[in-house]
């Protein structure tokens, strides 16, 4: 009798919290896609289901931010059901105690934690990538000199030689890949050495590798070669 209970106050806390999830993903999905489709209204040559697949790409990251909000939300409407409609009574007169039917919950919560982890992480950032690339895809589309300076990149950085601060106004791959760079370095004592203009970088072991870079150091005259920027790892 306790392991049906369980089992049934365990489904009743896993229908509320999916519930809540997908109608707060529906939600989510509908105003991003409202505002990117109001973004792109002036824009000739961008289909909606383009749109609507640029929308779709990021909703699910950003759903994950609020799941323990869905989880909170999914558990106070199970127990709230489940009091009105005088279950819970009957499973305490049934001599289940307050443990009894609260673990199944938090049994399940636990685990809708670790698939998150595990597997909905993963896919939400694998499908927030090529929703970037969709985006990049859209508005340079339209005009393709046209460098938004709030969409910029910023990175600072340690390593033995100093300080550098990178600017790059495009990433790819989840920041593996910048284009656009520029690096400003420091000594170690905080004293500006130079300036570093490069087409792209690409982060590899310990290290970022600018191609095509310009430094500009002070009273130095302007050199362009292949280097690499010590990155602390």
């Amino acid at each position: 009798m306790g392991m049906t209970l369980a089992r049934y106050f365990g489904l009743r806390f896993l229908n509320a919290a999916l519930a809540t999830f997908v109608g707060v993903m529906l939600l989510v999905a509908l105003i991003d896609y409202i505002e990117l489709m109001r973004r792109t209204a002036d824009m000739p040559g961008v289909s909606a289901l383009t749109v609507a697949k640029t929308s779709l790409f990021r909703v699910p990251q950003v759903a994950e931010r609020i799941l323990p909000f869905c989880m909170l939300i999914g558990a106070m409407s199970c127990f709230l059901n489940l009091s009105r409609r005088l279950e819970l009574v009957v499973a305490r007169a049934a001599g289940l105690s307050a443990w009894g039917f609260t673990a199944p919950a938090v049994i399940v919560a636990f685990g809708l934690g670790i698939i998150a982890t595990t597997i909905y992480n993963p896919v939400s950032a694998s499908l927030q990538e090529r929703s970037k690339r969709l985006e990049d895809e859209i508005f340079r589309r339209e005009s393709s000199s046209l460098q938004i300076s709030g969409s910029n990149y910023w990175l600072r950085q340690k390593s033995p030689d100093g300080q550098s601060i990178l600017n790059a106004r495009a990433s790819r791959d989840q920041g593996l890949q910048l284009s656009g760079i520029t690096v400003f370095t420091f000594d170690p004592t905080g004293k500006f050495m130079d300036r570093i203009e490069a087409k792209s970088a690409v982060l590899e072991s310990g290290h970022w590798r600018l191609t095509n870079a310009r430094v500009y150091a002070p009273n130095t005259p302007r050199a362009t070669r292949t280097r690499i920027c010590s990155a602390q790892i």
